[in-house]
C-alpha cells in the first residue's frame, strides 16, 4: 500500500502542474480527487503499517497528496473554477 501512495501521488502531482498551464485548469478538478483517495490510502497505510517496516514511501505520498490537493484547490480557486 504504501507503493500505491506514492504512485498516486505523483500522478496527481503531475496532474496538478498540468493543470497550472492556462487553458488546463479544469484538470485540477481531476487531480484533487485522486489525491483524495491517495490521502485515504496513505492514512490507511500509516495505521496498519509495522513498527519496523521502512514508511518513507508512506509520507512521500502522504505529503505529495496533501500538497495536490491545497495547490490543486488554491488553483482552482484563483481561476474562478470555485466560486
Amino acid at each position: 500500500m504504501q507503493t500505491a501512495s506514492l504512485v498516486i501521488g505523483l500522478v496527481s502531482v503531475i496532474l496538478s502542474l498540468i493543470g497550472f498551464i492556462p487553458c488546463l485548469g479544469s484538470i485540477n478538478w481531476l487531480s484533487i480527487p485522486i489525491a483524495g483517495v491517495g490521502l485515504l490510502i496513505s492514512i490507511i497505510a500509516f495505521v496498519q503499517k509495522d513498527k519496523n517496516e521502512n514508511n518513507n514511501k508512506l509520507i512521500a505520498g502522504l505529503i505529495l497528496c496533501i500538497f495536490t490537493i491545497i495547490f490543486g484547490s488554491m488553483r482552482l480557486t484563483m481561476g474562478g473554477g470555485i466560486l
